[in-house]
């Protein structure tokens, strides 16, 4: 899978991903400090899943229609990296393959995952 990591998503999580098989650009690397208006866009332009802990991508999403290949929004709360890494592990099967064309929110306790508006 294609994904476009934002520049909160830390290393170690692009690390496992790349790591796991997956094409991953992560915009620490490529784009730091991009708004998020041109964070979306490239993922929409690359048809890459956005991987973030930043909520207003639900807001771009949702209250502008904005087009997306998917959204991965993360909500863990551990305050080691590793900790968080470990949680989105042990949920991974749980939504990997309904990233495209979804808002996913991974949580401590939940997993959601809710349809995006494609045209």
């Amino acid at each position: 899978m294609r994904f476009l990591a934002d520049e909160n998503v830390e290393p170690i999580v692009v690390e496992w991903l790349r790591a796991t098989g997956h094409d991953v650009l992560h915009m620490l690397e490529s784009d730091p400090g991009a708004s998020d208006a041109v964070v979306l866009e490239r993922a929409r332009d690359d048809q890459r899943v956005l991987v973030t802990y930043d909520r207003d991508f639900g807001e771009l999403v949702f209250r502008t229609g904005a087009v997306t290949a998917g959204v991965l929004l993360l909500r863990l709360s551990p305050p080691m990296p590793a900790e968080r890494l470990a949680l989105l592990q042990a949920r991974w099967t749980l939504f990997a393959d309904r990233l495209d064309g979804n808002f996913v929110v991974v949580a401590d306790r939940k997993v959601r995952v809710r349809r995006l508006y494609r045209p």
